[in-house]
């Protein structure tokens, strides 16, 4: 699937961030590793999860919906290929393929979601509990695409040395599905406060702030997002 990806989908003047290496395989092979065998348990559900740690490190990075279809297809051809099953895997808007592991807070265990409307009163129960604890309060309305990006930020925050980039307009909810996310994940967030006159010195300030933070919540087997 690397080398499918690698040679049918190439960066142009329009689309730079199209670079695919090692690490993007390691990342596949990391969140397959976040699997349990009680979930996956024949060929079929070890697919699924193939697919969708492929749409999560590939396809999120695709900004036309033209290389959405070039990836869906050879994603398609890689599942009938080696795993002999005819998924007929798309990356369907009205249907996203999802997976998280807080559905049970006792075990954490990696799973699918049946429909992303599971996740609506657990993020209300996460919501209620951050306004509780936190100074900040989150205010945020729970339709798809916002699910999506929490369960996109969840997933990444969860993997060591985890990190991400959120693009988009001023007001339409970065921060907050990043707050929530860190707060689900069990992280403590840092942020930035950015002033007339923040330099490079201003920069390393903060970096070690952020070092001597993130030493002492290690002892409580917490990590920071800065």
């Amino acid at each position: 699937m690397y080398y499918r990806i690698l040679i049918n989908i190439l960066p142009t003047p329009s689309k730079v961030h199209y670079i695919f290496n090692l690490r993007d395989l390691a990342k596949l092979a990391q969140g397959l590793m976040q699997a349990s065998p009680m979930n996956i348990t024949n060929q079929e559900r070890l697919a699924i999860l193939f697919s969708h740690e492929c749409l999560r490190v590939f396809s999120d990075r695709l900004v036309t919906e033209y290389d959405r279809e070039i990836f869906s297809k050879h994603l398609n051809t890689t599942i009938n290929c080696y795993f002999k099953i005819n998924l007929n895997l798309a990356n369907d808007p009205n249907n996203p393929l999802l997976f998280c592991n807080f559905l049970k807070s006792d075990d954490r265990l990696y799973q699918q979601l049946n429909d992303w409307k599971q996740c609506c009163p657990i993020f209300l129960d996460y919501q209620m509990k951050h306004n509780l604890s936190e100074h900040s309060p989150l205010k945020m309305v729970f339709f798809k695409e916002a699910v999506e990006h929490v369960l996109r930020i969840c997933r990444v925050l969860q993997q060591p040395g985890g990190h991400l980039l959120l693009i988009g307009f001023d007001g339409t909810g970065r921060r907050t599905c990043l707050e929530l996310g860190a707060y689900i994940s069990g992280h403590s967030m840092y942020e930035l406060t950015i002033k007339r006159g923040y330099g490079y010195q201003e920069f390393r300030d903060d970096l070690k702030i952020v070092k001597i933070r993130n030493s002492i919540l290690q002892q409580k087997n917490k990590q920071t997002v800065c």
